[in-house]
């Protein structure tokens, strides 16, 4: 079984950023313990490495390390061993994509993508977002390429919906809502030429999911389209390591620590905007 937790840690400034580091480092290691977590993978990561090391170490689950990644917007922290798991690929240019192989023994490697993808002022419009994340579709196609499989779990802030044209489009990830769409929609004519994601996000959207109602809680009071709650944070699954997945939350405490404020609402001024993520894989 291969545990892995994402959490965009809002890296944006806070009035007090030491407490607000410490109060990460230490929700993260409570969630750590709590779920027994192999790999972490952070976005927007502002707590200090060897801290965050430490905490982790004092949880006895260890010794967990900082991966050999390059990337500084991805960062991932794990408790396997280091020669299991091997750099696969890191962007240098934009450093929104960073993968790494695990080895997992008696099973063929996984890829494990984490994504920080372009926030939605710096790509305005769903059209635009679209066409960026072709490039990162591509960008995986040809790790697993290089790979020789497509045992691929995708985790990240795509800072889009289970439902938008980033997410679903047939050029893009071309996430699709369930098992069974995503064994029959490649055999589709149309379709034959784009490989596909399995998108459990779906299952999560609105309040009859067990959890929070998203991830991401933005408040515009004026737009008539606002959603409220999204689901920025997303875990997408190729067919050939969909039918691994054990558990997906959204994870509203860690056990002492309410990660959301008595409306509702992540308390971002104690930790983050964003909620975690934990998944399971039974590899």
């Amino acid at each position: 079984m291969l545990s892995i937790l994402f959490w965009n840690l809002d890296g944006k400034p806070h009035r007090n950023a030491v407490q607000h580091a410490e109060n990460l480092v230490e929700s993260i290691a409570r969630l750590t313990l709590a779920k027994d977590v192999d790999i972490l993978v952070f976005a927007e990561c502002g707590v200090d490495d060897r801290r965050l090391i430490e905490r982790l170490n004092a949880t006895g689950l260890g010794p967990y390390d900082r991966s050999p990644i390059k990337s500084r917007r991805v960062r991932v922290f794990t408790r396997l061993e280091p020669s299991t798991i091997a750099e696969a690929f890191s962007d240098p240019v934009e450093d929104r994509l960073a993968v790494i192989q695990i080895e997992t023994g008696a099973s063929p490697a996984i890829l494990l993508a984490g994504v920080h993808f372009h926030d939605r002022m710096s790509i305005p419009t769903d059209v635009g977002r679209a066409l960026a994340t072709s490039v990162l579709a591509r960008t995986i196609e040809s790790v697993e390429d290089e790979a020789g499989h497509q045992r691929t779990a995708l985790v990240g802030d795509l800072n889009m919906n289970p439902f938008e044209g980033g997410v679903v489009g047939t050029h893009a990830l071309h996430g699709v809502m369930t098992r069974a769409l995503a064994r029959s929609v490649p055999e589709l004519a149309s379709r034959k030429l784009f490989r596909c994601f399995y998108n459990p996000m779906w299952g999560l959207l609105g309040d009859r999911s067990k959890g929070p109602a998203g991830t991401y809680y933005f408040p515009n009071l004026t737009d008539p389209a606002n959603h409220f709650w999204n689901v920025f944070d997303q875990v997408l699954l190729r067919p050939a390591l969909m039918d691994h997945l054990v558990d997906l939350e959204v994870l509203a405490s860690d056990g002492t620590e309410s990660f959301i404020t008595k409306g509702g609402r992540p308390r971002r001024a104690v930790l983050s905007d964003h909620l975690p993520l934990f998944f399971r894989l039974d590899v």
